[in-house]
């Protein structure tokens, strides 16, 4: 045990008098060059770049880049959020990444998977006028919404007996002026609002429905119609890269 105990503190007293022969004292402003300390000496020596970690905005670029970099050892992953460049698939340190952003009417509906609530009839209006503009037939579906009326009829009666007496009330909830609105919507709509991204539009199916008794509209997102686009927007961009570039492209993440 003491033999060991002073072998570990031989060993301890090494490591720091290895690291007095041994530091980094200084970095150049721009990080290219490091000065050392070596035995005594103070030596200039070119510093190691750090890992690239470059960012491109648009297909066009990342498909560029891999084409030029690569030299046959990269991949290409493609998710719902970024698209990466691997440089070297045995070291995958070094990438390049293209951030995928929505555009605000699909960020929209998306928000629509998980909205019970339903729109206040201003609120939809104003819904159809900017998030929906590019919706089939808008125009008239934004005049009729406007026209539309919510009111409530109460009726009630009584029975009052010796030693029995109740009353009751029936209330109907009534729209007028709905009789124009469609029980669907149409949205054309990019996903990604990439440079080059625009372009690349789809018709998305929602179902609307007025719930009279709240006084509001709701609209859903029929069957798999997210799933569906959401796909359709990530294979158009898979294919341009396919073609593009000469390496393998998987949909995942590295």
């Amino acid at each position: 045990m003491i033999s060991e105990a002073i072998d570990a503190i031989a060993d301890l007293q090494r490591r720091i008098a290895e690291a007095e022969k041994t530091r980094r004292v200084d970095t150049s402003a721009d990080g290219r060059t490091e000065t050392w300390y070596h035995n005594g000496e103070l030596l200039r020596v070119t510093a190691t770049p750090p890992n690239r970690k470059h960012h491109v905005t648009t297909v066009d670029d990342l498909i560029a880049v891999a084409t030029r970099d690569s030299e046959g050892k990269g991949n290409i992953w493609i998710g719902d959020e970024e698209v990466v460049f691997i440089f070297d698939d045995a070291d995958r340190r070094d990438r390049v990444t293209l951030r995928l952003l929505h555009s605000s009417t699909w960020a929209f509906l998306l928000t629509l998977v998980s909205n019970s609530n339903g729109f206040e009839h201003d609120d939809f209006i104003r819904v159809l006028r900017t998030k929906l503009r590019n919706a089939t037939n808008q125009p008239a579906i934004l005049a009729s919404v406007r026209k539309i009326k919510f009111r409530s009829l109460a009726a009630g009666h009584s029975n009052i007996q010796h030693g029995n007496e109740s009353m009751g009330q029936q209330i109907e909830n009534e729209v007028s002026g709905g009789e124009d609105i469609p029980d669907a919507l149409v949205i054309d709509t990019n996903v990604y609002s990439n440079l080059g991204e625009r372009e690349q539009v789809w018709p998305v199916a929602l179902d609307l429905e007025i719930i009279a008794k709240a006084r509001k509209f709701k609209l859903t997102p029929q069957g798999d119609e997210i799933e569906r686009v959401g796909q359709a927007a990530l294979a158009s961009i898979r294919d341009r890269i396919v073609k593009g570039v000469q390496i393998p492209v998987y949909y995942g993440t590295p």
